[in-house]
């Protein structure tokens, strides 16, 4: 028996067998093998997404949406996603369909990117100010004032970017 916290016994590239409280059952210090374990049986693979948040605003209101049910981000706001194979900037014509709104008079502005990295993806995000002339009607969400943006939950990368570009 040892005292030994199983953290500070096993290290991969020097295991210490012999103050392990587990050595007599154990297969690999038996075969002389600790260091071969653990076994990576396969190799993850990062797949590589590009995100555009486009930001709806009017008269000191952002457009955003709440995610819904069964989403990985449940609950929380964004504004306009847009997921883009090509990760070229987005101008007003392309928005506006993706929208499905009318586009006359509006501006695009490229404002930023922001990169998250998890275990199964590395997600590339580029945010876009969309300046209206008024509140338009805008299928999903809802327009709030910028002073209310704080009492809204929103996914880390966006939280960080709205800190960065003094939304909040």
């Amino acid at each position: 028996s040892s005292d030994y916290p199983l953290r500070d016994v096993y290290k991969r590239q020097r295991p210490n067998c012999t103050v392990c409280p587990l050595q007599a059952g154990c297969y690999a210090s038996k075969h002389e093998m600790a260091g071969s374990f653990p076994v990576r049986t396969k190799k993850l693979v990062v797949r590589t997404r590009h995100f555009a948040y486009v930001i709806p605003e009017c008269d000191n209101h952002l457009w955003v949406r709440k995610r819904g049910e069964g989403d990985i981000r449940e609950n929380l706001f964004e504004p306009f996603l847009i997921e883009q194979e090509d990760p070229a900037g987005l101008n007003v014509s392309d928005v506006g369909r993706k929208m499905l709104i009318d586009m006359s008079g509006a501006t695009i502005e490229f404002l930023g990117n922001e990169k998250q990295r998890l275990t199964h993806q590395l997600i590339f995000f580029s945010f876009y100010r969309l300046k209206l002339n008024e509140k338009l009607p805008i299928e999903g969400g809802n327009w709030v004032s910028t002073s209310q943006l704080e009492k809204l939950a929103f996914p880390k990368t966006v939280v960080s970017f709205f800190r960065k570009n003094l939304y909040f």
